[in-house]
């Protein structure tokens, strides 16, 4: 497992998810672990878990993801139901 990093806005991108039900989520991405102490306040962290097919795509965010870890989304939205996973449907980079 990776050390998680400092939150630093600048050195992400720019990504909108759609999960599982519809909801478009938009917040910022980087493929590192992000320290959840370092991010400001009113921010929230999910991981995303790339697939076991070795595809590259995001298939599920979850509140902490240590298998399979794609990387970190961080939003300004609190989004129910990523203790026990969330299937991905889809998502854009900006």
């Amino acid at each position: 497992m990776s050390i998680p990093v400092e939150y630093d806005e600048k050195k992400m991108e720019d990504i909108e998810i759609w999960l599982e039900g519809g909801k478009a989520h938009f917040g910022k991405f980087t493929s590192l672990r992000i320290d959840r102490k370092s991010l400001p306040p009113g921010h929230y962290a999910y991981d995303l878990r790339e697939s076991d097919e070795g595809d590259l795509w995001f298939c599920q965010l979850k509140s902490f993801v240590l298998v399979n870890h794609a990387g970190t989304f961080v939003t300004a939205s609190r989004i129910d139901g990523a203790d026990a996973g969330i299937e991905v449907e889809d998502y854009t980079f900006m």
